[in-house]
């Protein structure tokens, strides 16, 4: 699963790219080209400023949803693109957040199996070095564990001997 985070990142990025200028105006003009009225020259400037953060297939969609809405005689406000927006750019944001919480908790799971790999290695290191009165002494208390009684009964009975 660790392995396809990449490519999920990428991917999101991709996705969440500011438009490129050309493909802004063209998807403006697909707008105005559908009927609907195109601001003035000045307002079109705002329009790419304010407009040119947000992703292409977002600005598309919203652009197609003021097509689907606008009844007035007036050219739609920069708002009536941004209401259509705020949906899909929260969708694609959680998608980025739980790619980076899934790309951080690889990173951990990576981290715990290399901590308990060196670990079982010390161990195993440890227990390599143990004399056979001391393995058979191991083996008691793990008997003992597995019994249900508790590591501090166990060490309480030692220190009485």
């Amino acid at each position: 699963m660790a392995e396809l985070l990449p490519a999920a990142r990428a991917d999101i990025e991709a996705r969440l790219a500011p438009v490129d200028p050309a493909v802004m105006a063209g998807l403006m003009q697909r707008m105005w080209d559908a009927g609907v009225p195109q601001p003035e020259p000045i307002t079109l400037a705002e329009w790419r400023r304010l407009l040119s953060p947000y992703p292409a297939a977002v600005l598309a969609s919203a652009f197609d949803q003021v097509v689907r809405t606008h009844r007035w005689p007036d050219p739609p406000k920069i708002a009536d693109v941004v209401r259509w927006v705020g949906e899909a750019m929260t969708r694609l944001t959680d998608w980025r957040h739980t790619i980076a919480q899934a790309e951080l908790r690889a990173k951990l799971e990576a981290k715990g199996r290399a901590d308990d790999d060196a670990r079982r290695a010390r161990v195993a290191r440890w227990q390599a070095g143990l004399s056979p009165e001391d393995r058979d002494a191991l083996a008691q208390v793990r008997a003992r564990l597995a019994a249900g009684e508790s590591a501090a009964a166990i060490v309480a009975g030692s220190m009485r001997t």
